[in-house]
């Protein structure tokens, strides 16, 4: 198992980091990796890869279902900041 120190994995095996990599450790310290996007297994570290997503940042998805909404709207509604759940209630279907 790679040890950390000062919050940087000591390897630079990027699926150990990455939202698309099932990791499976064996009793005898082997480790399994699966890539869900390939759909395979991967034998040998990966160093640099284009579908790489960082499983420590938030999704686009999660970031927008947090996010707060400046209102720019002056058809007598107010203008300001709209709380994710206020906009489900004006607009339930595509809120963002």
């Amino acid at each position: 198992m790679d040890k950390v120190k000062g919050g940087t994995p000591k390897s630079n095996n990027l699926c150990l980091r990455c939202r698309q990599a099932m990791i499976v450790l064996h009793d005898n310290n082997q480790m399994l990796i699966k890539c869900s996007y390939l759909n395979q297994i991967v034998k040998r570290p990966v160093v640099q890869c284009s579908y790489y997503e960082d499983k420590a940042t938030p999704e686009l998805f999660e970031m927008r279902m947090i996010a707060w909404t400046l209102s720019t709207d002056t058809h007598g509604r107010s203008i300001g900041f709209k709380s994710p759940s206020h906009l489900k209630e004006e607009n339930p279907i595509g809120f963002l």
